[in-house]
């Protein structure tokens, strides 16, 4: 199943997202107790529980759409955003995040049509999490027509998982996750930090007029998608020449950077906030533009 990928499919993703990650995994080990959860082992079950309270948490939860730009930012500001706490950072409490653009490859395993384990380098497409009984689940995924060799045709592969405590602060370099895990949590927390920047994002809400919205509300579940993009940058004017008699012929980009922000009553308290990128130069002046490569970086 290819979904079509734009912002009117977001509802869909995620609906077709929970049908295979909680309704067929458990109908399946129903079928295999001969249609007796009962009859599972405890550890099956205790799965099936704890999958289907993440499943009606994301089902009632926000979904975003993320652009191409906003996707790039937030790969670069990834390499040195300090870290974040998921239960305050993040852009809601449980949300299915749609990217326009798919983040680098990470590592994962995935079993072949012979029923081998081998480990592959898969985009992400997809994010989701939410916060359950003070913990934090966070996982990723990659459109299934991306994933050659596999045993079992999905919409969607799942590609890293991470559980840990909801009012944690997760550090840059934070040695109780595995690198690829945590490649995915620091886009995330790049992510919901410049989202919550109104200097830097531009926050718009629709509603898709799609078969799977309109099930979602009738299900009294939010059919809106929160569309997340990129704002122009400011524009420094500095005339044509500078202090030392330099002539500028280009205007240039100068990079945004993370700081740590005192607010609050006598600013006591601390919070993690992105400077944006601006542009600089003598206006009318063409743009000079560094090529870069988009990879994850530690």
């Amino acid at each position: 199943m290819d979904i079509p990928w734009r912002i009117s499919s977001v509802p869909e993703v995620r609906s077709v997202l929970l049908h295979e990650k909680v309704d067929l995994p458990a109908s399946v080990a129903a079928g295999l107790s001969g249609g007796r959860l009962a009859d599972l082992p405890e550890d099956v079950r205790t799965q099936i529980s704890y999958d289907r309270k993440v499943g009606r948490n994301l089902a009632a939860g926000d979904m975003f759409w993320v652009s191409a730009d906003m996707v790039a930012l937030a790969l670069d500001a990834a390499s040195d955003v300090p870290g974040f706490t998921p239960e305050t950072d993040l852009p809601a409490p449980h949300g299915v995040m749609v990217l326009e653009k798919p983040l680098p490859a990470l590592k994962t395993w995935i079993v072949t049509t012979d029923g081998r384990q081998e480990e592959m380098d898969l985009a992400v497409d997809v994010l989701s999490w939410t916060i359950l009984e003070g913990m934090v689940f966070i996982e990723s995924y990659c459109r299934g027509s991306q994933v050659p060799n596999r045993l079992y045709e999905a919409a969607f592969e799942p590609v890293r998982y991470f559980r840990g405590e909801a009012s944690r602060f997760f550090a840059v370099e934070d040695e109780g996750v595995d690198t690829n895990s945590h490649r995915m949590m620091q886009f995330l927390a790049a992510a919901s930090l410049l989202m919550a920047n109104p200097s830097v994002a531009a926050r718009s809400t629709t509603v898709p007029k799609t078969p799977a919205a309109r099930k979602a509300a009738k299900k009294g579940q939010s059919p809106s998608v929160t569309v997340v993009d990129l704002r122009a940058p400011h524009h420094v004017e500095t005339g044509e020449r500078s202090e030392s008699g330099r002539v500028y012929t280009h205007r240039w980009i100068v990079r945004g950077h993370w700081r740590n922000q005192a607010y609050g009553r006598s600013h006591a308290q601390r919070r993690i906030t992105w400077v944006p990128s601006y542009t600089k130069g003598p206006a009318g002046m063409p743009l000079k533009e560094t090529e870069r490569v988009w990879a994850w970086r530690r």
